[in-house]
């Protein structure tokens, strides 16, 4: 089976996407793990062969909509698990609602959540499509286990003794982007249709 696994930040997914490439072709799988410009590029030139896409999010906006019907037309099967995760969302209701639709779930084979509080949240929102999803946990938790300590052992200043990390969600403050054109990118993948309140908590 050929397997393309779609690596939006290189920086939080690669890792991830390197461990599951190589698992899958240890099991005989042809693997790609690459940005979503290069894996399209190549399969509109013929030189990619329908597989799985492994997608990092079926978010329902005009744009993924449209590709990912392009590419189930083509003999392409879906799939995703949301690398966003919603961990930093108390609850995952609005998680659900703002990542996922009828539509987006319905064009996949399978999703893939990271725990029960998400998975158990999609098959209570999505109903229909209950077993589409599966709890299967994340690669990139799986990389924290001791199993894979000595992957890490080149980390600088890898601290000594205990520590505690504080995770903030500040993307729209301190992005590489401007403010207005993470806005617009919101407004384009339809963020303030579905949730009107949002324009102004950003």
């Amino acid at each position: 089976m050929n397997i393309y696994l779609h690596v939006e930040i290189s920086v939080r997914e690669l890792d991830s996407k390197l461990l599951l490439a190589t698992l899958a072709a240890a099991r005989g799988h042809e693997v790609i793990v690459s940005d979503m410009e290069s894996i399209i590029k190549g399969i509109d030139k013929k030189v990619l062969a329908p597989g799985i896409f492994h997608t990092k999010s079926i978010t329902p906006s005009e744009n993924k909509i449209a590709r990912h019907e392009s590419l189930i037309k083509k003999g392409f099967k879906i799939t995703s698990i949301d690398e966003e995760a919603g961990l930093d969302i108390d609850g995952y209701e609005e998680f659900s609602n703002s990542r996922y639709s009828d539509q987006t779930i319905q064009q996949t084979s399978a999703v893939f959540g990271w725990g029960e509080e998400d998975v158990e949240s999609l098959k209570k929102i999505y109903a229909k499509h209950e077993s589409k999803i599966h709890k299967t946990g994340s690669p990139r938790a799986d990389l924290w286990k001791p199993l894979f300590s000595d992957y890490w052992k080149n980390f600088e200043n890898k601290p000594k003794k205990p520590f505690l990390l504080v995770s903030s969600n500040l993307t729209f403050a301190n992005y590489m982007r401007p403010l207005h054109e993470s806005i617009k990118n919101q407004t384009r993948a339809g963020y303030y249709e579905r949730y009107p309140w949002l324009l102004e908590y950003h």
